[in-house]
């Protein structure tokens, strides 16, 4: 979490100035940074939480591999490419809750 957290403090002040000048939504900008770290944060090579998993499941880091990869390319991938390019749907929930 603390990865995922730096990651936010360091891209979203350098990304903010072009996500304003194209004109995207910051709460839509929030929802593309949050899921595609997230996303980084279980993929391979460095996959932090996989290795989390890993030592806490006492399961070798090569067991989980192929079942990661597919929930990332049927499960995540799907969202990210929904929550990237369809901006309706993504601020759905938070233009409800009047933000």
């Amino acid at each position: 979490m603390a990865r995922k957290a730096s990651a936010i403090l360091l891209a979203t002040p350098m990304l903010m100035p072009l996500v304003r000048e194209l004109g995207i939504d910051p709460v839509h900008f929030a929802a593309i940074i949050a899921t595609n770290l997230g996303m980084g944060l279980i993929t391979p090579p460095t996959a932090p939480l996989l290795y989390l998993g890993s030592l806490v499941g006492k399961v070798p880091l090569v067991r989980m591999l192929s079942p990661t990869c597919v929930f990332l390319l049927f499960a995540y991938l799907p969202v990210v490419v929904m929550t990237t390019y369809c901006p309706a749907l993504s601020l759905t929930l938070p233009r409800m809750m009047g933000f």
